[in-house]
């Protein structure tokens, strides 16, 4: 694996066995709370949603991620 620390690029190594849970222990960047699609016909198009539109809260509650 190579990642990004800063401007420079780090190599490291995980064992096979290992790598499932490596992986699980990252910490992962959730989705923005963006519209990938709107279906015809379907409740979220009812409102009035767009692709692409940004959900900035639900039920009066702030959202940055989904």
């Amino acid at each position: 694996m190579v990642a990004r620390r800063g401007d420079s690029l780090v190599r490291i190594d995980v064992p096979a066995k290992a790598s499932v849970a490596f992986y699980w222990s990252l910490e992962r960047p959730s989705d923005a709370p963006v519209v990938g699609s709107v279906m015809v016909g379907m409740p979220a198009y009812k409102a009035g949603l767009k692709d692409r539109d940004s959900i900035l809260a639900v039920n009066g509650q702030s959202v940055a991620v989904w």
